[in-house]
């Protein structure tokens, strides 16, 4: 008898110190979070005028993020502090509602943005239809998160403890039967992760592999360029030896004629640098659009990653639990809630990432525009409110992507003075 009296006063001591260690990990969780997105929520907030894309998903990212660290977190450290449930069954309803919730809206919006991404390089024209198109994804995102979390609100209920009645909890037990709970964590995780997953890693292979068709394409473009430049070079020295020739055999007394020639040759001379520099200028624009691109493009790429490095090992378990139950079961529960503490962390990795970005929004609107008319969209796309330009500048995009013969075919609207 005090051999089990011992052993139950051992057990509770493990108990408590798991606890705790449990409540300051997620204490520092809490504080890294709140501090992170909060920043960020704020930051996004007061440079709301840019209109920019991305700075829409990343605030509903951030939102979802705060929902995690002001529910989900204070949530398990006072159960962790209590080891029961105090708040009644409605709120234990409803908290687990908002417990799902903002992973589930988290993952849609990780969707969303490789969708918006995917969008961008793959049809780079269909700028127009852009910033709808994002709303009405988040607007999805929202509705599917919501309509996700709903059953959280019928599964969880308050059950008493059957030798102690005061002891009460907020669990799922009996509310399933064991088929039925393996469907329902089935569905859960499908939705959290495993469909979003395969559309984003979807989206992702084609986003790479059209940029690799096209820097294939731009390195044959340049070599023909090149191989243009050089015939032209040949061809304009042939010419020249030719007129030299020909102006020696001519007799004197051309002094007027030859004025004028070089007259109209200066004024030719001075076109062409200014439609050289006029070019190189845009061509330094492209440059630039290019690299803030690739900038987005690598912090979502990041984004995801940490996305699925914080959740693969917990989806893996619970998975793994329902369909191999009796070799998960005997796993030690502090590697379970060791996994599930690291799925939570996305929340705080997540403002790190994109925080050490915030300076994308600057270089899209600032760094690229050269006179007030200019703006820039987050596709990197310089756009302009004056007549023209901006077909014409698109027009150099098509150039770059299709090369000159196709984008000959393309034509200015009637409407449009070209300058």
């Amino acid at each position: 008898m005090g051999d089990l009296s011992n052993q139950q006063q051992q057990q509770t001591e493990e108990l408590y110190i798991s606890s705790k260690i449990v409540v300051i990990i997620y204490s520092i969780l809490f504080i890294i979070s709140s501090i992170g997105n909060t920043t960020v929520f704020i930051s996004l907030i007061k440079n709301r005028h840019r209109k920019l894309r991305i700075n829409l998903m990343i605030l509903n990212l951030t939102i979802a993020d705060l929902i995690v660290t002001y529910i989900m977190i204070p949530l398990e450290i006072c159960w962790r502090i209590t080891n029961e449930w105090l708040a009644g069954d409605i709120v234990c309803r409803i908290m687990q509602a908002f417990r799902a919730f903002g992973p589930y809206l988290s993952s849609m919006v990780l969707v969303c943005i490789s969708l918006d991404r995917y969008f961008a390089v793959i049809h780079p024209m269909k700028v127009n239809d852009a910033h709808r198109r994002s709303k009405i994804m988040l607007t999805f995102a929202w509705l599917i998160s919501i309509v996700c979390s709903v059953p959280q609100t019928i599964v969880f209920h308050t059950e008493s403890h059957p030798q102690y009645p005061d002891f009460v909890q907020c669990v799922s037990y009996n509310s399933l039967t064991e088929r039925q709970e393996i469907l329902y964590s089935t569905f859960g995780i499908a939705a959290l992760y495993l469909i979003p997953l395969i559309i984003i890693i979807f989206c992702y292979v084609r986003i790479i592999w059209e940029i690799y068709k096209r820097s294939i394409q731009l390195s044959k473009d340049n070599r023909n360029n090149n191989v243009e430049k050089c015939n032209q070079r040949t061809t304009m020295h042939i010419n020249n030896d030719n007129q030299d020739c020909h102006q020696q055999t001519n007799s004197v007394g051309s002094g007027v004629s030859d004025e004028q020639n070089n007259n109209n040759n200066d004024q030719n001379d001075n076109n062409n640098n200014r439609s050289k520099s006029r070019f190189h200028l845009r061509r330094s624009d492209l440059s630039q659009v290019e690299k803030a691109r690739i900038r987005t493009l690598r912090m979502t790429i990041i984004i995801v990653m940490a996305f699925v490095w914080c959740w693969t090992p917990y989806a893996s378990i619970v998975l793994l639990f329902h369909f191999y139950k009796p070799q998960v079961e005997n796993m030690h529960k502090d590697l379970k809630d060791a996994l599930f503490m690291f799925a939570v962390s996305n929340s705080c990795v997540n403002p790190l990432v994109y925080g050490s970005y915030t300076t994308v929004a600057e270089q899209l609107t600032d760094k690229f525009k050269y006179s007030e008319d200019r703006v820039v969209n987050d596709d990197g796309l310089i756009t302009s409110r004056g007549p023209g330009s901006a077909f014409e500048f698109a027009l150099e995009i098509v150039r770059q992507l299709l090369g000159e013969t196709k984008a000959k075919e393309i034509q200015p609207p009637m409407m449009l003075k070209m300058p």
